[in-house]
């Protein structure tokens, strides 16, 4: 396989895995309600919606294998350019990865409290505030998990910019995606209440990383071949 070849594939591998991960985002929250809902309106549809869920959250781990994927081979395409940023974006990716799973953990918890199992030693109210603790508990942790999530994307962006082979408007969408996703984290752990930032950064990042992906997919790589690009230091 000649290297044009070669490149094309890695990037259309990166960009497959990118949107599978993007779809399986957005039909976690359809299923489970966990993520622009209220802790409280959570629990109600937990209630009753045990089963999706229990489901919502299994998509959601899978969500982030996707992106783990994704973020690797966007490591394998983008090295030739700089191995230590390429490698930079990735071990940042697997950080958010783990703490994404772990934020996630705090769901199961929620879950398993209003099963029923412990309806004989706390109330309903009690049992419901309860798993309010864990929901906001895990909102926390999704918010922490931006740090490296967002961190991920400079790298990404520089790469992008530096290279000759995938449009560099992408690395400054990336920039920007990075600036949003920060000030939603500020927002989110300081000012939780207000949604001013937040919505703003989700519109930016879905702009920027729903075009990238496509990109990636539909096109591959240009003409200027990632096997040929000069490696910096």
């Amino acid at each position: 396989m000649d290297t044009v070849s070669s490149g094309k594939k890695t990037a259309r591998i990166a960009g497959l895995f990118y949107l599978l991960y993007i779809s399986a985002s957005i039909i976690s929250e359809a299923m489970g309600h966990f993520v622009f809902e209220e802790a409280g309106e959570t629990v109600e549809y937990l209630i009753g919606h045990g089963t999706a869920f229990r489901a919502g959250i299994l998509v959601a781990l899978f969500s982030g294998v996707l992106f783990l994927i994704a973020a690797w081979a966007l490591n394998v395409l983008l090295s030739k350019i700089n191995r230590e940023a390429a490698l930079l974006l990735f071990l940042l990716n697997l950080a958010g990865f783990v703490i994404w799973c772990i934020s996630l953990s705090h769901l199961f918890s929620a879950a398993d409290l209003l099963s029923g199992a412990y309806s004989e030693v706390f109330t309903p109210e009690e049992l419901k505030a309860q798993a309010m603790v864990f929901i906001n508990s895990r909102k926390t942790g999704a918010a922490i998990a931006q740090i490296p999530y967002s961190l991920w994307l400079l790298p990404l962006g520089y790469l992008i910019y530096k290279s000759d082979f995938i449009p560099r408007i992408f690395g400054v969408f990336l920039f920007a995606d990075a600036v949003g996703l920060l000030l939603y984290l500020s927002q989110e752990l300081v000012f939780p209440f207000c949604n001013l930032i937040s919505y703003p950064s989700f519109l930016i990042s879905f702009i920027a990383e729903v075009s990238l992906a496509c990109w990636l997919l539909l096109i591959g790589v240009k003409k200027g071949d990632p096997e040929s690009a000069l490696i910096t230091r």
